[in-house]
Formats: C-alpha cells, sequence, structure tokens
C-alpha cells in the first residue's frame, strides 16, 4: 500500500544511470506504441471493426447484443438525457478517491493524468488492460474517464457549482443503493494479474484452472467444506464451534494469522474442501478489505504451494459475495466445482451473468441468528444429491469459460468505451495533470488527490 506523504521532502542524489535507462526505455515504447497508433488509425475506428485481442481473437465477432453488455447499458442510463459533460467529469476526478486517475485520447495518444496512490499493484494492473485496449484499436479520440480502484464506489460530495455526480468507472457497487448511480463498472485489475494475491493474468489462470479441474474427475473431489482466516468482517459471527457441531459438511476456523495460531499454506494443502469467506464488509462510501483478507482471498493463494489442483479437488467453494472487487468468484467457478454464494448487495459488470440455481448455490449471508449453520445445511443438500451439485459446477465452469473469456472481456472494454464516448458531449483536451500512458507505466507519476489541477468542482 502506498500512503500519501506530507511530510517535508528531503533532496536525493540522481542516480545517472538508473535515469538514462528508464529515458531511453520510456522512448523505445513511445516509438513503438506510435507505429502501433500510425498504422492502426486507432483514433477514428468504429466499435464494430475488426481488431485482433491479445489471446489472437476479433472482438468484432461478438454480437453486441449478447447478455454480457447489457450492463454497460443500465451504467449508463442516467446519462443518457443529460449526456456526459465536463463538469461531471471534473467532479469525478476533483472529488474522487484515493486510489484513482483520469484517462484520456488526444490526438491518438493515450495519457494518464493524476494518479493517486492505490493499493498493491491495482493502478499498474488497470494500466496495462487500457494499454492493451488502446493498442488494440479500443479507445476513441477524445474520450475523458475516470477510474478507480477502490473496493467499493466513491461518492464525491455535491454542491451548486457540481450539482450531479460525474460517472467513474470502478470494480463494484450495489445496484440498489441510489448513491451508486454514477458508477459505470468495467474489469478490475484481477484481470491483468494480482501479485499480491499470488493470480496470474486471467488469460493464464482460466485455462490454468479448467486443466486443474480436469485432473480431479468429480467423483474424487471431497465433499467437506475448509477455511481458515483472520475474524475480519462478518467472520466473527461464526459459531466458535461450527466444525465440531457439524464434523460430516464443515471444517472451519478462525485463527490469529500472527501468533500460534497461524496456518502455513502447506498446512492447507491437508484439506480437499476450502470454503472461502470475506475478509471485512465494504462501506457504500467507499470502504476497502481487511489485509488478512488478502491472505485467505481467492484460493489461488493456497496454489502458490499446493498447484492449482488443490482447489480443484475441492467440490464446495464458497466467498460470501458475489460481486467484491476481490474477483474471486470467477476462480471459483473456474474449478467446475460447485460454489456456494452468501447473498449480498454487490455486482461487477459480468455478475448479472450467474444466476442462483443456475451457476451456483445461494445462501443467506452470516448473522447473529444462523452463526454460520446454513453453511451446513448447503453442504448437506449438495452432498444428498450429487447431480445437482454436478450441474451447477458445470454450468458455472461453462459460463466464465465462454461469457468471461479474455476475448469477451477485451469486447466489454471495447463496447464500454464507445458506449460511453457516444455520451460524451465534448472532445478532451490535455489536462495539466496528464502523462503519456507509456510513461506513467514505467515511470508513474503519484500524487496527492489535493494536489490534483482543478478548474471546475474544486475541492
Amino acid at each position: 500500500m502506498i500512503h500519501a506523504c506530507t511530510c517535508k521532502r528531503t533532496r536525493l542524489e540522481p542516480n545517472l544511470k538508473l535515469h538514462a535507462a528508464v529515458v531511453v526505455a520510456i522512448t523505445l515504447l513511445a516509438l513503438v506504441l506510435l507505429h502501433f497508433s500510425t498504422a492502426s488509425g486507432r483514433h477514428s475506428c468504429p466499435p464494430t471493426a475488426a481488431h485482433t485481442t491479445s489471446d489472437g481473437n476479433l472482438t468484432s465477432s461478438v454480437s453486441s447484443d449478447h447478455e454480457l453488455f447489457s450492463q454497460v447499458q443500465r451504467d449508463l442510463q442516467d446519462f443518457n438525457e443529460s449526456g456526459i459533460t465536463l463538469q461531471q467529469v471534473e467532479h469525478a476526478y476533483c472529488r474522487g478517491s484515493r486510489a484513482s486517475m483520469r484517462v484520456q485520447v488526444v490526438d491518438g495518444r493515450a495519457y494518464i493524468a493524476g494518479e493517486t496512490a492505490a493499493w498493491e499493484s491495482r493502478m499498474f494492473r488497470l494500466k496495462t488492460q487500457i494499454l492493451d485496449l488502446w493498442l488494440a484499436g479500443g479507445m476513441p479520440e477524445g474520450i475523458d474517464f475516470v477510474i478507480e480502484a477502490e473496493d467499493g464506489p466513491t461518492v464525491g460530495w455535491i454542491n451548486e457549482d457540481c450539482p450531479s455526480r460525474g460517472p467513474v468507472l470502478g470494480a463494484a457497487k450495489n445496484p440498489a443503493d441510489p448513491e451508486h448511480s454514477h458508477v459505470v463498472l468495467a474489469p478490475d485489475h484481477t484481470f491483468a494479474g494480482w501479485p499480491e494475491a499470488h493470480t496470474l493474468p486471467w488469460n493464464e489462470m482460466l485455462p490454468l484452472l479448467h486443466h486443474a479441474g480436469e485432473l480431479q474427475p468429480w467423483e474424487q473431489r471431497s465433499d467437506l467444506l475448509f477455511f481458515r482466516g483472520g475474524a475480519t468482517g462478518l467472520r466473527f459471527l461464526l459459531a466458535p464451534d461450527l466444525s465440531s457441531t457439524h464434523p460430516d459438511q464443515l471444517d472451519v476456523q478462525l485463527v490469529d494469522w500472527s501468533t500460534s495460531g497461524f496456518v502455513t499454506l502447506p498446512d492447507h494443502c491437508r484439506y480437499k474442501y476450502l470454503l472461502q469467506l470475506p475478509g471485512a464488509t465494504y462501506s457504500a462510501k467507499g470502504g476497502f478489505p481487511s489485509l488478512l483478507c488478502l491472505a485467505s482471498m481467492p484460493e489461488v493463494q493456497v496454489c502458490r504451494c499446493c498447484g492449482p489442483c488443490l482447489r480443484a479437488r475441492h467440490v464446495i467453494l464458497a466467498p460470501s459475495d458475489v460481486g467484491v472487487d476481490s474477483g474471486r468468484l470467477k476462480y471459483l467457478l473456474a474449478c467446475g466445482s460447485t460454489v456456494v454464494v452468501s447473498d449480498g448487495p454487490w455486482a461487477e459488470f459480468w455478475s448479472h451473468l450467474a444466476r442462483p440455481g443456475e451457476h451456483f448455490l445461494l445462501t443467506d449471508e452470516v448473522s447473529g441468528d444462523n452463526r454460520g449453520t446454513h453453511f451446513a445445511n448447503a453442504t448437506a443438500t449438495l452432498q444428498q444429491d450429487q447431480g445437482l451439485a454436478q450441474r451447477l459446477g458445470d454450468a458455472g465452469q461453462k459460463l466464465v469459460q465462454e461469457s468471461l473469456s479474455p476475448r469477451m472481456v477485451q469486447a466489454y472494454w471495447r463496447h464500454l468505451m464507445h458506449s460511453y464516448r457516444s455520451l460524451q458531449e465534448y472532445n478532451a483536451t490535455l489536462h495539466p495533470d496528464a502523462l503519456p500512458l507509456e510513461q506513467s507505466i514505467l515511470l508513474p507519476w503519484v500524487i496527492g488527490g489535493w494536489e490534483r489541477t482543478c478548474n471546475l468542482c474544486k475541492p
């Protein structure tokens, strides 16, 4: 995590060799990008033009009527009449979150403005996705938007000067919350990989998890739920004797990772089932997950020592929210195991495709009343109806393989960019805080939100 520093700055002697190497690298990348930009004429390409994605497929082969893209229309509906104005984008930029940046395309070149500090490598991973999209011709000329890497959307305050919230591209929101109506869902940083959570880019994780599932036939998979994690979020509501009361269904314990209760990842390999619970709740005002959530977050962390086959041996996996920014649900579905989902309000850009009873088993959230015993009931139901469990697992795996393939994710980005640009009522002019995208990737300039240049909607 990078913290904004308000302390007195100390002058450091420059490393001339390092500086020269960085300059050369930036120059070379800029030349390559300029070559691609000139060759492809990206700033004028329509959304239906044929372009090759990183996995070698053409996004033009994806119908614009695909159900995946319906989320874009829902997210932008509040701007259909008013359009997207410069004042609104300034509001999103100047009163945005700690972890956000502004993206512009001016004269065929992509820029990043006002990048603020974010958790781990989230911003870098978002920028690499934007780079891939730009090189593939998916960034319309003149587009101007703000994207953030928070776990929950930022709700900036409004006043007479800026009476409406500007659109913010984000990873997750509560669709039922009217204060989230300005949030436009987009693929999160995990699709480009998340080293801190020991995940590879999605175009590598998806086939890897599919292969791991193939190595474990259904009849060889255990049907006992296993979980170890810190007592964060709603986990403290779990009954302390949950596992001993339900030994045939659950092995769930809350531990202190920093003391004698620590369970190593190799120790996790003794178990054949994993239960995934959230590390923290999420605030509608821009909350964040516990750091302990990173230790137990996607089961791919277990794969660091045991390989993805460990997780694929488990019949029942359970995150406790359908759509939080951890992005864990897609990994679980890719295993081909039955996923038990604890009910929750959060949605990602693809969550509307995953339907309870068809792709996963929905249960109530953990509460003071059920104390987690409902997970045992859900497990028992699946144990007694293996046909149901296997159908859910197969359907969930097929969903992510087909509707969340790397080609579809790239197509979603393209559809989102062109739909957004069609509502934008102005052409972007280069912002004073802007850096070329390639420079921002190789040598990022991270500032505090209060340091952003704001001509409108000043904080």
